[in-house]
């Protein structure tokens, strides 16, 4: 299975179950999954599209994994 089809099926079948817990805070994988979506439409807005190179500079946390399953 690839990784973009693993946080769908995780957020259907564990909606409410953590994804990622960090000192700063923690997202269930419904949660990630619509955080990764919205980022995901935030990029094809400014023009990435598949198979775009995208460089993320951000230190691990929420807004790390939220970018690299938009990137996805």
């Amino acid at each position: 299975m690839l990784l973009e089809g693993w946080l769908a099926r995780a957020a259907a079948e564990r909606p409410g179950h953590a994804a990622i817990e960090t000192p700063g805070g923690s997202w269930s994988y419904a949660e990630l999954l619509a955080a990764a979506e919205h980022g995901a439409r935030e990029l094809e807005a400014r023009g990435v599209r598949p198979g775009d190179r995208v460089a993320i500079g951000l230190p691990a946390g929420l807004q790390f994994a939220q970018a690299l399953h938009a990137c996805l």
